[in-house]
């Protein structure tokens, strides 16, 4: 039974099933995590997995057959958690990524919703119309008024290219200059965030399992003119919290705590609360 409700998957059910494909858990298994229907979870593992060739398979020149791996032809379809992955002779190889999924998802969908509504009979009307109205010297507001019914709003059609007229045929939209974008100066270049962004720190902790967090943050009280500054160290994992006053909110009174902290603790429990923080000995 379907308990989602026909809901499509976001990034955190692909993180899941991504891991699980990784643990070797049965499909029955990866249904009820993701509360979805079984025949669900495989069609989409099947139709978002990703095709890498086998190098060491093409550096044989005496082995040419075809992949006859069972796994890619049934669940689980992909080869996360295979064992003879690295020894593996199979012309090429099946795996499921849940960021490479969610992008392409979101590219499928993102090119369902484009072009226009309308037939290619209706498509041909429209043309007919605009271009008889325009030969006339009508504007388009005019020729949008008189055929209301027939032809939807024009100028966005005539500006993308999906019309026969063009944007030249129209007198007074020629006339008019392109507006001017507002440049934001304090706009970002969105590259400084590649491999940084939530998804891809979801993606990081579900391959580091259990995954030790540690946070940083400032508090400033800007009440009354005080301006006094706690510095917030807070261990997720164990939800405990160590607070430090500030004389200021300086790069350099930051390391002074860590100094500090490091000097009270020795060397050998810092490393352990800090250092190694993520890793599980």
């Amino acid at each position: 039974m379907n308990v989602k409700g026909g809901t499509h998957l976001d990034l955190s059910d692909r993180i899941k099933i991504q891991s699980e494909l990784e643990k070797g858990s049965m499909l029955k298994v990866i249904a009820a995590i993701i509360n979805a229907d079984e025949r669900t979870i495989a069609k989409k593992i099947k139709k978002r997995r990703i095709r890498l060739n086998n190098h060491r398979f093409f550096s044989l020149s005496s082995n040419k057959r075809d992949n006859n791996c069972k796994k890619i032809n049934r669940f689980p379809y992909v080869c996360n958690s295979c064992k003879r992955y690295k020894k593996c002779n199979e012309g090429y190889f099946f795996e499921y990524k849940a960021k490479e999924a969610q992008i392409n998802y979101e590219t499928i969908l993102k090119e369902a919703r484009e072009g226009i509504d309308m037939t290619l009979s209706d498509k041909c009307r429209v043309d007919v119309i605009l271009k008889e109205g325009l030969d006339k010297g009508q504007s388009i507001a005019h020729i949008y008024n008189a055929n209301k019914d027939l032809i939807p709003t024009l100028y966005r059609f005539i500006n993308n290219g999906n019309t026969i007229a063009q944007r030249i045929d129209t007198r007074r939209q020629v006339k008019l200059k392109p507006r001017r974008k507002r440049k934001d100066k304090n706009k970002k270049d969105i590259r400084i965030f590649t491999g940084r962004t939530c998804s891809d720190f979801l993606v990081h902790i579900s391959r580091h399992s259990p995954f030790y967090l540690v946070e940083y943050d400032t508090v400033v009280d800007h009440s009354n003119g005080n301006n006094k500054t706690l510095l917030t160290i807070h261990f997720a994992s164990l939800h405990f919290m160590i607070i430090r006053l500030l004389e200021k909110k300086d790069i350099k009174e930051v390391a002074k705590q860590f100094v500090y902290l490091r000097r009270r603790l020795k060397d050998t429990l810092y490393a352990r609360m800090f250092c190694l923080c993520a890793i599980k000995k």
